[in-house]
């Protein structure tokens, strides 16, 4: 699994170094503006940290104009994602 995704993130030219990204965006839950479904079942996957860093880190900065954007045209009340507390896959009601 970490091979096929060191080539994904190489192939994307996202292998280098990034901004620091805010803590949320590790936090389990959907973000603001995400759509109503949910996974069912957890998909467990043992990863290097160093690679796990970097694809957070890609995926939080290359996606940050769209996400600002988003954000923006959401009602007021919808502008923070609030993360689900429950198990995995449980969403907040």
């Amino acid at each position: 699994m970490a091979g096929g995704l060191y080539r994904e993130v190489e192939e994307r030219g996202r292998n280098h170094e990034w901004g620091p990204f805010p803590r949320q965006a590790k936090a389990q839950g959907r973000s603001a503006g995400s759509p109503n479904g949910v996974w069912r079942e957890p998909v467990i996957v043992r990863l290097p940290a160093e690679l796990v860093h970097i694809v957070y880190a890609a995926c939080r900065h290359t996606s940050k104009e769209a996400r600002d954007l988003l954000v923006s045209r959401l009602p007021n009340r919808n502008r923070e994602a609030v993360p689900a507390r429950g198990g995995r896959g449980e969403t907040r009601t």
